[in-house]
């Protein structure tokens, strides 16, 4: 049987969503055994009573179900005496809740925290998308089987049309009109230096081996380039790009 994240089904936590103090929800786990979590294959997480955000010293620990270990940052931070205890506990609060730690901690930031907060279980839940990920959980471990192929047809449906972003230009080879989806991959087929191939794109180089590559870019006739590129090089022989020879010259 998979862990069980929403907790809010089980009648022993319900009294819980009801707390609204720090102290008084630590007590309230304080009294649940390790034992109940492990019977009833709940998932749940070690919480520093004294946050480690707030102090270097090892203090003591409770365990909380994913949503408390949530509620029990954001009280802290309603409750600190001073700003940095107060960010520092809504940091944790938003990097439990989205698993992101791209944030900056103001008014919208804590707005966020307390929609999710007060519309628990609902806004909550959905906000664990990334955090399972980093969890290495799955949306069926999370959710069952049912509710995880409803949300996963939805995040297809919300994709369909968008362009997957490719990383590096194509490149083509103008010896045999060859194009690559990138440099790396015409290096694999054609064994020429990454370096090589990509210096004669940004025309650092004539050519390679006397072979004649440039980024590949549409509408664009490659067989009249080529032509004038073998016609440079056999009237003028092989010159090397200006900028790239006084570097040279300079180092000596």
């Amino acid at each position: 049987m998979k862990n069980i994240i929403d907790v809010s089904f089980i009648s022993n936590f319900i009294p819980a969503e009801r707390i609204e103090s720090y102290c008084e929800l630590i007590n309230f786990f304080k009294k649940i055994p390790l034992e109940f979590y492990k019977h009833n294959n709940i998932y749940f997480e070690k919480h520093h009573i004294i946050p480690k955000c707030e102090t270097t010293e090892i203090s003591e620990t409770v365990n909380l179900p994913f949503y408390f270990h949530f509620k029990a940052h954001i009280l802290r931070a309603r409750e600190a005496t001073n700003r940095s205890n107060r960010n520092y506990n809504y940091s944790a609060a938003y990097i439990i809740a989205t698993g992101r730690t791209n944030y900056v901690i103001g008014s919208k930031t804590i707005e966020k925290l307390n929609t999710i907060l007060n519309n628990f279980p609902e806004e909550f839940y959905e906000s664990k998308t990334n955090y399972l990920k980093i969890k290495h959980l799955s949306w069926e471990d999370a959710w069952g089987k049912e509710e995880s192929d409803r949300r996963k047809a939805k995040l297809r449906k919300s994709k369909i049309g968008q362009k997957v972003p490719k990383h590096g230009k194509s490149v083509i080879h103008l010896n045999t009109m060859t194009i690559y989806e990138t440099i790396n991959e015409a290096v694999r087929q054609t064994k020429f230096p990454h370096s090589s191939i990509q210096k004669c794109c940004c025309n650092e180089f004539q050519q390679c081996k006397g072979q004649f590559w440039q980024y590949f870019k549409k509408d664009v006739d490659y067989e009249a380039i080529y032509k004038q590129k073998k016609l440079n090089l056999s009237e003028k022989g092989f010159q090397p790009h200006n900028n790239l020879w006084k570097k040279r010259i300079s180092q000596f």
